[in-house]
């Protein structure tokens, strides 16, 4: 909130996507001692997520109102960005469009089990990497619903996808063939962080 303020007052622009923790420490605020199908409540199950609580308990409807603005997926020059490498996307919608309303919908309601279950379907990582050829074929069927030619994701830290030590870790993953672009650094794993430049594949 606060970097757009700033790059806003530059003359410039940030802007985000909606992710799985942001939809959790939403659901956390909303539903905060309700029973999970885990046997703990939300709260609980947001702190396994790795939750502080000392952002619940500074979290506001302010903050409720920025997240509900958040798109879930976009496309720029032919990249498709979203958050996880998952595929949580397909069981919200045919389009870019159709996905973002669905989940904002999903935050509008009162009903926890759609929350859960979603959640659930976002907390899968490496749907494009984990068996190259299945990857690279789930990669290519994002694209064809959704548009563009490559997908720009984090979600997953590059040293987890790879197995390697965060510290070297100074740049974006291209993976699947070029359809995948991995941005996740792992800086809160000691990765000494990167700026990717977005550019039209093959660009």
């Amino acid at each position: 909130m606060k970097l757009q303020q700033y790059a806003a007052a530059a003359g410039g622009e940030v802007s985000a996507l909606l992710g799985n923790h942001e939809l959790m420490i939403l659901c956390a605020y909303r539903f905060p001692d309700a029973a999970t199908n885990y046997g703990q409540s939300v709260t609980e199950l947001w702190q396994q997520w790795g939750g502080v609580t000392q952002d619940l308990t500074r979290f506001s409807d302010e903050h409720t109102a920025f997240i509900e603005t958040l798109p879930t997926m976009a496309l720029e020059d032919e990249n498709l960005l979203i958050h996880a490498d998952s595929m949580v996307y397909v069981s919200h919608g045919v389009s870019i469009e159709n996905v973002n309303r669905s989940f904002q919908q999903l935050m509008q309601s009162s009903e926890l089990d759609k929350w859960l279950i979603t959640l659930e379907e976002f907390s899968e990582h490496m749907a494009f990497s984990s068996l190259p050829l299945t990857g690279t074929q789930r990669a290519e069927q994002l694209l064809k619903l959704y548009g563009g030619k490559r997908i720009i994701h984090g979600h997953t830290p590059i040293p987890y996808a790879r197995k390697v030590e965060a510290e070297t870790i100074d740049q974006a993953w291209e993976y699947a063939d070029g359809f995948c672009v991995n941005v996740d650094g792992g800086i809160y794993l000691g990765s000494p962080g990167f700026v990717y430049e977005l550019a039209s594949p093959g660009g």
